[in-house]
């Protein structure tokens, strides 16, 4: 280091000068490329700052700045398990096939199914049950009306009626 020789009028102003310096060094933060070096595993540096890196399921809304990090929202066919954090997004469900989809998936909410719809098949099916059912019980009720002592032969007879006269 090489010294030069100052006279005591400039001694003033270097001192003045060296205190200013000193001074808005203890009261300034740490200098912003100092702070940028040290960027966390999931930032990058960008300029003089750090900016929050999108994860592999998220893409990039708007780029970071100074004064506002990059913002990111989960990719087509994912979404955000929980609605106010955004620390992870989940795959979309799908609806089963024949399931009517009532809302589609979204960057803030899960798919939204419907009810399964009824097909012609289970229609037809149920249909044809009603059917024997109907059958049987008509059938039960013609049988229970044949009782011995309800028959048409037995109503038109008037007093007891024998055993020849129902089997004859």
């Amino acid at each position: 280091m090489i010294f030069h020789p100052v006279s005591v009028s400039n001694l003033g102003r270097c001192l003045q000068l060296y205190l200013l310096v000193q001074l808005q060094l203890t009261t300034m933060p740490e200098p912003l490329y100092r702070q940028s070096k040290n960027c966390s595993t999931d930032e990058h540096l960008s300029g003089d700052h750090c900016c929050k890196n999108c994860s592999a399921d998220q893409e990039k809304v708007a780029d970071c700045s100074a004064t506002s990090d990059r913002k990111c929202q989960c990719r087509m066919g994912h979404f955000y398990s929980d609605p106010g954090s955004s620390e992870f997004c989940r795959q979309c469900t799908k609806c089963p096939q024949g399931v009517p989809v009532l809302q589609r998936c979204n960057s803030t909410s899960n798919t939204v199914c419907g009810l399964a719809a009824t097909s012609h098949r289970n229609r037809l099916y149920l249909l044809m049950s009603l059917l024997v059912l109907l059958v049987i019980a008509i059938v039960c009720c013609c049988l229970k009306k044949q009782s011995p002592c309800r028959c048409h032969h037995c109503m038109q007879s008037s007093g007891d009626v024998t055993w020849e006269q129902m089997t004859g």
